[in-house]
């Protein structure tokens, strides 16, 4: 099951998923279809660093977690 924001699959939506995501938009990690699904939490079909900083928002209570 899909779970946006969680691009580690492991379950829940956190640091490390972040860290994931930064790493495969600075060229350094490469995600599988899948995780880039999760990743786009804004829906638009890109990933992109205002996914990232959304995610970020949201882990932070600065944001909603309701994509």
């Amino acid at each position: 099951v899909l779970k946006k924001g969680d691009i580690n699959g492991d379950g829940a939506v956190k640091n490390s998923d972040v860290l994931l995501g930064s790493a495969a938009l600075l060229g350094k990690q490469t995600l599988t279809e899948l995780q880039k699904m999760a990743a786009d939490v804004s829906g638009d079909g890109d990933f992109t660093n205002a996914d990232i900083t959304a995610l970020m928002a949201a882990i932070l209570g600065k944001g909603s977690m309701s994509w």
